[in-house]
């Protein structure tokens, strides 16, 4: 499967004949400033595979200036008759060649693959959710149009169709909602007696009742997969919407056919109405979605119905060149615990199957996102981390890119040429990034005796790694140089001579052991807050025993280290909940710092060492907690 190499965007939106986006058939998660162009890329990408299903003089408007439907540079000069130099162009990986779109260029619709692509793929964006906010008290949440709009072009039905108005037989939802609407065939000239009219109505009714079985069908899909996102992966288990076809006919002479041609509903014949047909374990206490839920609540559901979409565009996945989803500032009205939820989501569920593209212009967001991959996922040669300002130099506004390079490797090329000072200052920032991560809260700040914590310096912390490592396992010996040369990062500019051998020596030297420490993570979850497990200290001299139940107080994470198997932190806080010393379950609650202390309060009291492999040590829902990984 291909993923996109490069995107060259050029004279389309905000981008003016700006350089290609490289990405190596990586994901790409974007932070873009207000004003940057950051919604171009969006529209680009969406664009270039939304032309593979228009019409050639379609695509000649969005690259034509002076039409009315241009989406070309409005500083773009022609550069031919009619040409205005501007086209989107992905290059795929592995050779396979070139998605591109431009005036009179229209060979994305040739090749075999592309229509599976862009239904394979999908574009979330506010516009979805705006629309389940955007009603008012009185009225339901009529879905119908959305839907018509950005699901029936890219998903087919389950049986096959016959157009009414043309010989044409056909699965596309869209072909067949598009025929519907034309209403009941005109009959040719000399057959317009009353039975022939009948049979023709009949025939229009029943493949209207056969295309609203099909949204009834697709109905149910959503609200089976979309609750069990909602319930189980978006954090709302109490919630359970329902997405319900209406049909709203009438009768149409005395055999009471059904037309959708004489409907005097405002909002045509058939609507998609979003309910909550149980909240908090009651049922219909909920009338009006819009106004009782929250906007992270809504957000929530709108995003569990998308997902449960794409679900059902899951048939394409195989026939597609490539796949991405596309997600600009979908989840700017949650906050981050529930943007944690959906990240999680994204990153566990879809990022094996799609090409993801965040993009946000939330600074926080993107910073919390790029940790979380890097560091709780160990995901960080799979993404690209970009930053997009707009270029305030160049006389025409245009994005610019800020291509994060990790530091290790800026200290790297700053060393080779000669420029020490600046190499030090990326090896203090890689070193203080890393203890940051690796070390446990407390162990970053110095605790003063009025009570009150302040973040411990860097000098601080290189000192506090020596204990870090003695109670995670962690050989100490290859750091012990960090230690003894750690003025070298400390203050680069206060050297007398930064060019002198002996300093840039002494940077060589440190250069592997700081990426010796790069190589240990400590963050990936394996288990979140408030979950329970139990361990058994055995002590087969005297018959003691102790089984302890206890509780997570917050997330279990792995450490890994270069070459060897994954274990789990002693660093994790918990909470003893009960204990059973032979005689039965007895209420226990204690608070621990970290596991390894709850473990050894309980060892000293059977009096025993338990075995250090805590994975298989502590059992979760009856299997060794390794089972989770």
């Amino acid at each position: 499967m291909a993923r996109i190499d490069s995107i060259h965007i050029n004279q389309f939106k905000f981008f003016a004949d700006n350089d290609p986006i490289q990405l190596g058939g990586k994901h790409l998660l974007l932070y873009g400033e207000n004003g940057s162009g950051k919604s171009s890329l969006f529209w680009a990408l969406y664009t270039l595979l939304e032309s593979v299903q228009k019409t050639d003089e379609h695509i000649n408007r969005y690259f034509t200036q002076t039409d009315d439907a241009s989406l070309v540079n409005v500083h773009a000069q022609p550069i031919d008759a009619g040409d205005w130099g501007a086209f989107i162009e992905a290059t795929l990986t592995d050779g396979e060649g070139s998605y591109r779109v431009a005036v009179n260029d229209f060979s994305i619709k040739s090749r075999p693959r592309s229509q599976a692509t862009l239904r394979a793929s999908d574009f979330l964006n506010y516009r979805f959710m705006y629309k389940l906010h955007d009603c008012r008290h009185k009225d339901e949440i009529n879905l119908f149009d959305l839907f018509q709009k950005e699901v029936f072009p890219y998903i087919i039905t389950r049986a096959k169709f016959s157009l009414l108005h043309e010989p044409v037989e056909t699965y596309d939802f869209n072909e067949i909602w598009d025929d519907l609407q034309k209403g009941v065939p005109a009959l040719a000239e000399g057959e317009v007696s009353e039975d022939d009219q009948r049979r023709e109505q009949k025939k229009f009714a029943d493949k209207l009742r056969a295309f609203v079985e099909e949204l009834k069908t697709l109905s149910s899909e959503i609200n089976g997969v979309g609750n069990q996102l909602l319930r189980e992966e978006l954090g709302y288990p109490k919630i359970r919407f329902e997405v319900d076809c209406q049909q709203k006919f009438k009768p149409l002479g005395g055999r009471g056919e059904l037309t959708g041609r004489d409907s005097d509903e405002p909002d045509g014949p058939l609507r998609l109405t979003l309910t909550i047909p149980e909240y908090d374990n009651i049922a219909n206490v909920v009338r009006r979605p819009q106004s009782f839920l929250n906007e992270a609540k809504l957000t929530a559901i709108g995003i569990a119905i998308r997902l449960a979409i794409l679900r059902r565009r899951s048939d394409y996945l195989r026939r597609a060149e490539f796949r991405i989803l596309v997600l600009d500032d979908l989840l700017i009205s949650l906050d981050m615990s529930n943007r944690r939820k959906v990240l999680d989501l994204l990153l566990k569920r879809y990022a094996p199957i799609y090409q993801l593209f965040i993009l946000t212009h939330d600074r926080s967001f993107y910073h919390f996102a790029e940790k979380k991959i890097r560091i709780e996922y160990g995901q960080s040669d799979e993404w690209e981390f970009t930053e997009m300002y707009q270029d305030t130099i160049s006389p025409i506004a245009r994005p610019y890119f800020n291509t994060k390079k990790p530091n290790l490797k800026q200290a790297q090329d700053y060393f080779n040429v000669h420029d020490y000072s600046a190499c030090g200052l990326y090896l203090r920032k890689e070193c203080e990034k890393r203890l940051d991560e690796l070390l446990p809260e407390g162990w970053k700040k110095t605790f003063k005796a009025d009570g009150t914590s302040e973040p411990k310096n860097l000098n601080d912390k290189i000192n506090s790694l020596e204990d870090f490592c003695a109670v995670e396992g962690i050989d100490y010996a290859p750091f012990r140089a960090l230690k003894i040369y750690k003025d070298v990062i400390l203050n680069t500019l206060a050297h007398n001579d930064i060019d002198s051998p002996l300093y840039r020596d002494e940077l060589k030297l440190l250069m592997p052991v700081i990426k010796k420490l790069s190589t240990i993570n400590r963050g990936t979850r394996i288990l979140k807050q408030g979950e329970d497990l139990l361990f058994q200290v055995n002590n087969t001299v005297d018959g003691r025993k102790c089984t302890v139940g206890l509780r997570t107080r917050d997330s279990f994470v792995l450490l890994t280290e270069e070459d060897q198997p994954p274990r789990l932190s002693y660093f994790t806080k918990c909470e003893v909940r009960k204990v059973d010393r032979g005689t039965g379950w007895v209420d226990e609650h204690q608070s621990y710092d970290n596991i390894n202390s709850l473990i050894e309060h309980y060892e000293q009291e059977v009096g025993v060492t338990a075995p250090k492999d805590l994975l298989n040590f502590l059992q979760y829902r009856n299997q060794p907690l390794r089972s989770k990984l």
